[in-house]
């Protein structure tokens, strides 16, 4: 087998590695509410105990 042929086939083969997964790739799960809406609205991520893991990551950050 000739170098081209080897640098064509490993090419060839990088591609199609590279693109099969994204075939195979679905649309995200809808959003529970509009960030944009003013009341009633739950913002993304609104639920999310930010201010207790940070406290926690950085005790574990001195403890280290």
């Amino acid at each position: 087998m000739t170098l081209r042929k080897k640098i064509l086939l490993l090419t060839l083969i990088s591609l199609g590695l590279m693109v099969s997964p994204l075939a195979f790739a679905a649309d995200p799960p809808p959003v529970g509410g509009d960030p944009t809406e003013a009341p009633g609205g739950t913002p993304i991520g609104g639920g999310a105990p930010v201010g207790s893991g940070l406290v926690l990551v950085i005790g574990m950050g001195l403890a280290y």
